[in-house]
């Protein structure tokens, strides 16, 4: 009787060490990365938390952020003489809201053809700045932000 009780007990301590590996690696995986170099040759590496169905990917230059198929955000990458000539005719043009102007990161909405238009700069590299740009709301935009993770790839 001993040693039935001896070979339940085994069973159960290793049922319950599998389901808590399985509970443990519930959350991994929740990421997708992409490597890239920028137009003006850094390579960054960029994680996207992957939750409610978020992805991305890179093409001619930009990163384009979707959920559910719908595009969130269009990026492109600017070097900083590229940012700071931007933010003059920003400036020059008049922007109809300021959202952050904090250091280097700056977001504005101006009104576009289809309406208005949200921008977020942001450096994300030794010499490249995140430009992205979205339809969508700024809460929205912020959100679709707040998920990339951008590092300088190791050559």
């Amino acid at each position: 009787m001993t040693e039935l009780a001896r070979e339940s007990w085994k069973k159960a301590l290793s049922f319950l060490l599998v389901l808590v590996a399985v509970f443990m690696m519930a959350g991994c995986g929740n990421t997708q990365s992409l490597s890239f170099k920028t137009p003006a040759g850094e390579k960054l590496e960029v994680k996207l938390d992957t939750k409610d169905d978020y992805s991305m990917e890179y093409t001619s230059d930009s990163l384009i952020v979707h959920q559910a198929k719908k595009v969130m955000l269009t990026c492109a990458f600017l070097t900083k003489a590229q940012k700071a000539q931007l933010l003059d005719r920003v400036n020059e043009m008049g922007v109809a809201d300021i959202y952050k102007q904090d250091g280097e990161t700056f977001s504005y909405g101006m009104a576009g053809p289809q309406g208005l238009v949200n921008y977020y700069i942001e450096p994300i590299g030794n010499d490249t700045y995140l430009y992205a740009a979205t339809y969508l709301p700024y809460d929205a935009l912020t959100e679709a932000v707040s998920r990339l993770h951008f590092s300088v790839a190791k050559s």
